[in-house]
């Protein structure tokens, strides 16, 4: 099912009882051992704290979480997972701590940015979004499938203690059900586009109203139908001529920002990364334990954490390093040696 991803998000309700554990351990085994998935998860109390708890110590270092505190649960409140997220961390996961903003951000705000940076997360790759649900009027779980189908992120929804029939509907499209990991569960099916325009074209062409006689059906003449179909006709003509001539200096720009886009996508997620640091002291600790560490130590330490040789001969190659922007650069280095470069130092310290 979840073999052609390469991140699958989990999000639920807060109020997902401890009994649905079973079906939430199905789901993510199933996840971990039918692909090379990232699992990417929240910080909440519920479903997101079963999912954490349903994952293996030796595949934490598959898993993100996004939290709206900070390290040692600064800003959480009592719906926050914190012992829960710490655990995880102590075990490999990557932390993106203040994920939906500093403590200035109001704590309403933060969980709701929260839970929008993390479907923008899953939107930057080809991924999935699993939510368990306790009740139909979810509503922040339900706003993050909202946002999942708009970003065109496969959305499979887990009603626990309710009927699937209740769901509301996410938009155009309708529920269905499908198997995953031996549960029922629903897969929201967006509606093709093509049947959209049908839609919108037998609505503009028959109208329910007739004011000579309001019992009856009027159908627009068939003069009507052809002036509509030669209207249309033109239309198509002149926007055709106005791409051919404007697509090849849109072209040309595209390809001058192409770049500029992709080196700002880097920095994006070079930002995002930095996120599990709770200060900068913690940011320039790693960075001299990366600078000061004996070469053989700190080479047995990068390669418990499967950052290959090269890229090691690299790093040490050219220390001593001033900032991370400087690591982020190095040739054959990138986001994903950083991430595992700050794992080794956590468990090392």
């Amino acid at each position: 099912m979840f073999s052609s991803f390469s991140s699958v998000g989990f999000c639920g309700s807060r109020s997902l009882p401890v009994s649905a554990q079973p079906l939430v351990s199905s789901v993510v085994s199933s996840v971990l051992s039918g692909s090379s998935a990232r699992l990417v998860v929240g910080c909440s109390v519920g479903a997101d704290a079963l999912v954490l708890s349903s994952v293996p110590q030796s595949s934490l270092s598959r898993v993100s979480v996004f939290a709206a505190f900070g390290f040692s649960g600064r800003g959480a409140c009592s719906l926050s997972a914190v012992p829960v997220v710490a655990a995880a961390g102590r075990g490999g996961a990557f932390i993106n701590w203040w994920s939906g903003g500093r403590l200035s951000v109001p704590l309403r705000l933060r969980l709701a940015k929260r839970s929008l940076a993390l479907v923008q997360f899953l939107a930057r790759r080809r991924s999935a979004l699993v939510c368990f649900l306790s009740s139909p009027s979810s509503r922040g779980s339900l706003l993050a499938c909202r946002v999942a189908v708009r970003l065109g992120i496969p959305v499979f929804v887990f009603c626990v203690g309710f009927s699937p029939s209740r769901l509301p509907r996410l938009g155009r499209g309708s529920w269905s059900l499908v198997q995953v990991a031996g549960s029922s569960a629903c897969q929201w099916s967006p509606k093709p586009l093509k049947k959209q325009l049908k839609e919108f074209y037998e609505s503009i062409t028959y109208s329910k109203y007739d004011f000579r006689c309001r019992k009856h059906v009027r159908i627009v003449h068939e003069e009507i139908k052809s002036v509509f179909t030669l209207g249309l006709l033109l239309f198509s003509i002149i926007v055709a001529i106005a791409l051919n001539h404007f697509i090849p200096m849109k072209s040309n720009q595209s390809l001058q920002t192409q770049p500029v886009a992709k080196t700002e996508m880097i920095y994006a997620e070079y930002q995002e990364m930095l996120l599990q640091f709770d200060d900068e002291n913690e940011s320039a600790k790693c960075l001299q334990w990366l600078n000061k560490t004996p070469a053989t130590r700190l080479r047995s330490a990068l390669r418990k954490s499967k950052i290959h040789s090269n890229r090691i001969d690299t790093l040490l190659s050219k220390r001593p390093y001033n900032t991370w922007t400087e690591v982020l650069y190095l040739p054959k280095v990138g986001i994903t040696t950083i991430e595992n470069i700050i794992i080794a130092w956590r468990k090392v310290k």
